[in-house]
């Protein structure tokens, strides 16, 4: 199985009220994503990480990959605003046996949203679980750039609203596994390889569509705009520093629907390289 850089992306806080619909067994949400970390590891995929707030699931997925044993050097990226920070810190970190396995990714841009969303383009593939706003906002981005994305609805949040949006194009098997109602002693490891399976599905699409539609696959772009727009507006006008209040649940403001347009065509079809993964990119 090729190494694959996955992002992982959501929250499961109580303290936050704006999860619709809600999230739902927070505590074995938790003890999921030390569970997938640890498959993520066993997997030898790369993991990309944000916030070592413990209200999103970073901290737990974090936990399982090194406590698995099998975590490669630097095989956990750190990315964060450079300028402004704040750099995550993980309690693992300071273990002498766990520190070699982090890297820092800094990002150039000093907000937070296009740090957040413009690192998408770097991941092979999506992990998504609970979240609120930007966990839908993780889905568009998927979507238009053709990135793998598995959203698990097993515990409620926007990633069950993703899984609704989403699951309509995965085989029977992953729409099963993901939409599971509840957690198996099974569920971490299947999640894992339906990671790498629609990662797989994702690239032999992209190549026969860049074989049939060429420079024309652009244009899709300029149509999509609106797009953009649109659904900026739900996440309302105003927004939230992720790494401080809020850092995965931020709100999308008008003004960063530009950005984040910006972002969509650095990485449209014809500005992609051929043939490599997204975490080869430089």
């Amino acid at each position: 199985m090729a190494e694959l850089l996955i992002a992982i992306v959501g929250s499961t806080n109580l303290e936050r009220r704006d999860y619709d619909p809600p999230l739902r067994n927070r505590e074995q949400a938790k003890l999921a994503a030390v569970e997938l970390g640890r498959e993520l590891a066993k997997a030898k995929h790369r993991i990309l990480v944000y916030s070592s707030d413990p209200g999103y699931i970073e901290a737990d997925v974090v936990r399982g990959y090194v406590e698995s044993g099998m975590a490669d050097a630097e095989s956990i990226l750190l990315r964060y605003p450079a300028i402004a920070g704040p750099v995550p810190h993980f309690r693992e970190q300071d273990k002498d046996y766990y520190g070699p396995c982090f890297k820092d990714d800094p990002d150039d841009s000093p907000n937070w949203q296009v740090c957040f969303f413009s690192a998408l383009q770097k991941a092979d593939a999506v992990l998504l679980l609970g979240g609120a706003s930007s966990s839908l906002i993780t889905f568009l981005i998927a979507e238009m750039t053709g990135i793998a994305l598995i959203p698990i609805a097993t515990f409620g949040g926007s990633a069950q609203t993703v899984w609704g949006l989403a699951s309509r194009r995965f085989d029977e098997k992953v729409r099963r596994i993901t939409g599971a109602p509840l957690w198996r002693p099974d569920s971490a490891a299947q999640l894992v390889d339906a990671l790498a399976s629609e990662h797989t599905g994702r690239d032999r699409k992209e190549s026969k569509a860049r074989d049939h539609a060429g420079a024309a696959t652009d244009s899709c772009y300029t149509a999509q705009s609106k797009t953009i727009s649109q659904a900026s507006r739900p996440f309302g006008n105003s927004t939230a520093a992720r790494g401080g209040s809020d850092p995965a649940g931020h709100i999308l403001a008008n003004h960063d629907a530009h950005l984040l347009w910006n972002i969509l065509l650095a990485d449209s079809p014809t500005s992609r390289s051929n043939g490599r993964h997204r975490s080869q990119s430089p």
